[in-house]
């Protein structure tokens, strides 16, 4: 009876003694995996955190990248503001010049004018001018004295110009050729006078 008694106090004893160790190895392992866990979570941390850190410094990059190319392109819009003016500038320079050439030319037309000698000029109208030049040499007359004929005629504001040319002793192949081209130019030689004078 007394065996007994002494057996199960001795069997109580032993089961209650390997609750408590079974007890004390599962709290042992619940805390190192907690351990664990908190170190995932603190590397997860450290990467989000460096993660986080290279946003902000992608964002900075961003941001000064815009600010760049809003000074380029306030820049490019001062540049073509600038170069817009210029050519105002000179496109009004232009103008000025052709006004100044072209009142040059004007006084240089009132010049020739005044020191053109025509042996004959008559107007029939404003619009209608007649234009002469004798030569009375023994050498016929040549392409240069026609184109001055020509040209001095065209010092007045005739639309419509006729040219005589008188000559002694006839004309070159090359006056006649461009007397014919021109279509308004009379070539007359002394002989030709006389013919007419005889008939």
């Amino acid at each position: 009876m007394k065996n007994r008694q002494l057996r199960k106090i001795i069997y109580g004893m032993l089961g209650f003694t390997l609750v408590i160790s079974l007890g004390f190895v599962s709290y042992a392992t619940r805390a190192d995996e907690i351990d664990r866990t908190q170190d995932e979570i603190d590397k997860t941390q450290d990467e989000i955190d460096r993660t986080q850190d290279e946003i902000d410094k992608t964002q900075q990059e961003i941001d000064a990248t815009k600010n760049k190319q809003q000074k380029l392109e306030q820049a490019k819009a001062g540049m073509e503001a600038y170069l817009k003016d210029l050519n105002n500038q000179y496109a009004s320079i232009g103008e000025q010049i052709e006004d100044l050439n072209l009142q040059i030319k004007e006084k240089e037309q009132e010049i020739e004018k005044t020191q053109a000698e025509i042996d004959i000029l008559g107007e029939q109208d404003k619009t209608t001018a007649l234009f002469g030049e004798c030569k009375w040499t023994n050498e016929r007359v040549d392409l240069g004295v026609l184109e001055t004929l020509v040209h001095r005629s065209h010092l007045f504001q005739h639309s419509k110009v006729y040219c005589f040319l008188f000559s002694k002793s006839g004309f070159t192949k090359g006056c006649m050729e461009r007397a014919t081209e021109l279509g308004n130019v009379t070539l007359v030689e002394y002989a030709d006078i006389l013919k007419y004078y005889e008939v």
